[in-house]
């Protein structure tokens, strides 16, 4: 299998937010010193001193999951541990040196291709490099911002880093998608999050999941005020709700532009004059686009 590209699969909303954060002039090299010389490295002792470094001579089964998702990502072989904690999760920090946790929570709680999809979805993270730049904007607006006393000011803009944060997740899923070829294992592995227990999942029925999925995407969309309220309840959350997660995954799993994707066919980029010769409609959903652009806002399509 060749190696992908992230900007494939990366989500429209989180493409464009991080190509704003990279056209600040001399902030990614100043951050990614910062985050080598400080954090990288207190971090790397942290995790050395607490947790179970995994390799070729340590829990080899779960991790010898990683070097095949890191080369059909396309990304360095980060550290791989193990961290007791009863709660199921994964996470990754750093950029050049970037790291991966695991817990044993999560380990107890997945089955091996699960596990995959998972260590793919942080993998996801990395390729995407959205720790540097997840770490640039957390400093720009409660460090720069709180310390000349705009924190009022910049309240808006911490909403939207937030709302970013939970648009990269849904990139993350996508590489997690691509590298397991579809999105069955990806959406197990949220029914799995939402459920929460290994004896439980078996008798859960998918079908009335994705069923659940879709009368949340109607309930979100039969009004302004309902569409609303679901914003404010996940107003400063870090990820998007799992049903959102679930059935975004599976309609991009359907789309055009992930079967190119995992065929190896990848799509030029289409200018706008060829979208306006289209009547300005998403090839995949019908949605109107907004003029000029090249993926869909509604499902995400490249056009």
């Amino acid at each position: 299998m060749h190696m992908i590209n992230a900007e494939l699969y990366m989500h429209p909303q989180d493409r464009e937010t991080l190509r704003t954060l990279k056209s600040l002039p001399g902030f990614t090299a100043l951050l990614q010193a910062f985050m080598k010389r400080f954090t990288g490295q207190m971090l790397h002792g942290v995790n050395m001193a607490t947790k179970i470094r995994l390799g070729k001579d340590q829990l080899p089964e779960i991790y010898e999951l990683l070097p095949p998702i890191c080369d059909r990502l396309g990304i360095a072989e980060p550290e791989l541990y193990l961290e007791m904690n009863p709660y199921p999760n994964a996470y990754t920090y750093g950029d050049d040196e970037a790291f991966i946790t695991i817990t044993s929570g999560l380990i107890d709680s997945m089955t091996t291709e699960e596990l995959k999809a998972v260590i793919a979805h942080e993998c996801g993270h990395i390729a995407c490099r959205h720790v540097l730049y997840r770490t640039m904007a957390t400093v720009i607006l409660y460090s720069v911002a709180d310390a000349l006393g705009l924190g009022i000011i910049s309240a808006p803009l911490k909403i939207a880093l937030a709302s970013w944060q939970r648009t990269s997740e849904l990139s993350a899923d996508r590489a997690a998608a691509v590298y397991m070829g579809d999105s069955e294992i990806v959406e197990d592995v949220m029914i799995r999050l939402a459920s929460g227990s290994k004896t439980v999942i078996k008798g859960i029925n998918k079908e009335a999941f994705m069923e659940q999925a879709a009368d949340y995407e109607k309930l979100v969309k039969s009004s302004g005020y309902n569409r609303s309220l679901q914003q404010l309840a996940n107003l400063g959350g870090t990820h998007p709700f799992i049903s959102v997660r679930c059935s975004e995954i599976h309609r991009w799993c359907q789309s055009a532009e992930f079967a190119d994707i995992i065929n190896g066919r990848d799509k030029p980029e289409t200018s706008p004059e060829e979208i306006s010769a289209e009547n300005g409609c998403c090839r995949e959903c019908g949605t109107k686009l907004m003029k000029g652009a090249r993926f869909c806002h509604e499902c995400g399509a490249r056009q």
